[in-house]
């Protein structure tokens, strides 16, 4: 869709546009795919823009029903682009992604991990226990190919909600994050070290 677009050129249109762009797609949100739910605003996140209320409460409510049928793409995309909107899902809608994620969570790439589960702290609900254990077996898995900075925002979210992790993951993580400290900033640093003393590394 013309939002989508937007956001991957990450410039925004001049605001009239964009208003009308918003006015229209809100009065259109029940007709989106999946895939188009979740682009569009993906693309909102990217480009800065606040939708305002009525876009996202039509956003919420037709989303909600179509998390059964989100990929794992979809759903990493929506979570992630929800917490940069700093728009907090009230329990019901972050308890169907919870049941919904769980076992997509093996199709996750380690941006959408990373990205997920730094929604989850940020919107400061704890996933459920299969949740957290199909999540830290997907992260094992997937650790090799993260990114210090991804790796750095995952231990983060880690300690924020006290997931079980097991000492020689948290290990591999530190290790993952000073293989490349370079890349990492010094906000993102003092954050794996309050996670390194909150974890008790």
């Amino acid at each position: 869709n013309v939002l989508y677009s937007y956001g991957k050129l990450g410039a925004p249109p001049e605001p009239q546009l964009m208003q009308a762009l918003l006015l229209r797609s809100c009065d259109q949100l029940p007709e989106f795919t999946p895939q188009g739910l979740a682009n569009s605003v993906w693309a909102l996140a990217r480009l800065g823009v606040a939708p305002g209320p009525r876009w996202l409460g039509g956003f919420m409510e037709v989303s909600f029903a179509a998390m059964p049928a989100m990929n794992a793409q979809e759903l990493s995309n929506t979570v992630w682009a929800l917490s940069r909107l700093r728009h907090r899902p009230d329990t019901m809608w972050v308890g169907r992604l919870d049941r919904e994620s769980e076992d997509k969570l093996g199709e996750y790439a380690p941006q959408n991990l990373s990205n997920t589960l730094h929604a989850l702290a940020t919107f400061r609900y704890a996933p459920s226990a299969d949740w957290q254990r199909a999540f830290l077996r997907q992260l094992s898995v997937q650790l090799h190919r993260m990114t210090p900075v991804q790796v750095a925002d995952t231990m983060w979210a880690i300690a924020e909600l006290s997931l079980p992790v097991q000492p020689s993951l948290l290990t591999s993580m530190v290790t993952a994050v000073t293989a490349d400290i370079t890349s990492v900033t010094s906000t993102e640093l003092v954050s794996v070290l309050c996670a390194m003393v909150k974890l008790g590394v």
